[in-house]
């Protein structure tokens, strides 16, 4: 029996489009959706994490760790060596009248997420309804940048379309992320340190002794408590809320893996959050924008609208 196709993603030249969200699909979408830049790449998932299902993960080009096999044979191999989900930065829990968001259980309309290959962006965005009857526009936007590749990014902008107040709203960094075949952390020995504006981790794998800085910088208004755990930072604060008026939070994260372990390690990872500092996200997506624009100009690439006439030429 032939195959027939599924059509599932909205058909652009230069976007993958996702109009609508149909559970079924989401650990295809999280694929599809996924960023990279060969030094660092992070799935699709959602930034808020809840009970869909997920395969959740962000991985650093060359760290893996490794097991002993159960049984093997004289002459072969005796352990297996694998990836591992390295320091997650996407962390983030967003609380509005006590409910927490979660798209597998609240309810939500108009969601739309899009690869724009033109400016290597992934956004998404849809209206959470809460039960109370508030309704909140929430639009996430992150990239993966192209020329600093230890450096990635995250907004969340906030919009409440029917009411003042306050949502409560935390962000995270962490080494406590799960292997889902093994179902284990393989990160160990973490330095973990947190202020009101940045969050700082390193640690190091469990049998191939790879060390990894993971550091993040963070604007939040008001009143700011930090958490703290042996694998994980994390910062929390009451975002205002006015009618209307969208509010939009900036994550820069640096993620360095590159040989060194111990104090040298801490003390590259603090040089690079520092050089990541005095670049805006805004800046940064500009600059990337500008990248890709480059890049598609130079590539032996051609993308051609279904439909025109232009399209024999190029095949031919």
């Amino acid at each position: 029996m032939a195959k027939v196709a599924d059509i599932y993603f909205a058909v652009d030249p230069w976007k993958i489009i996702e109009d609508g969200f149909d559970p079924a699909y989401s650990r295809v979408s999280e694929s599809v959706f996924s960023l990279g830049n060969e030094t660092q790449g992070v799935r699709g998932c959602f930034d808020e994490g809840g009970s869909v299902d997920s395969l959740r993960g962000a991985y650093t080009n060359g760290v893996f760790d490794m097991e002993q096999l159960s049984r093997s044979y004289k002459g072969i191999i005796d352990k297996t060596h694998f990836m591992v989900p390295s320091a997650e930065w996407l962390m983030t829990e967003i609380v509005l009248d006590n409910e927490k968001l979660d798209l597998g259980k609240v309810r939500f309309e108009d969601f739309t997420r899009v690869l724009d290959m033109r400016a290597g962006t992934l956004t998404r965005s849809f209206v959470w309804t809460t039960e109370s009857g508030k309704q909140l526009k929430l639009t996430f936007l992150r990239f993966m940048d192209m020329v600093h590749r230890e450096r990635a990014y995250q907004r969340i902008t906030m919009e409440a379309l029917n009411f003042d107040g306050e949502v409560a709203f935390t962000t995270g960094l962490s080494f406590d992320a799960v292997h889902e075949g093994y179902r284990k952390c393989f990160w160990q020995n973490a330095r973990v340190e947190a202020e009101s504006s940045r969050m700082l981790l390193k640690a190091r794998t469990t049998a191939s002794n790879q060390e990894e800085f993971a550091g993040a910088l963070v604007s939040l208004p008001g009143e700011i408590t930090i958490s703290k755990n042996e694998k994980t930072a994390a910062l929390r604060c009451n975002v205002p809320l006015t009618r209307g008026q969208p509010v939009s939070l900036d994550k820069r994260v640096v993620v360095v893996f590159d040989g060194t372990e111990g104090d040298a390690l801490w003390q590259n990872g603090l040089t690079a959050l520092e050089a990541c500092a005095a670049v805006s996200l805004d800046e940064a997506m500009e600059a990337q924008r500008k990248y890709w624009e480059a890049y598609w100009q130079t590539s032996d690439i051609d993308i051609i609208p279904a439909g025109d006439d232009t399209a024999e030429l190029v095949a031919a």
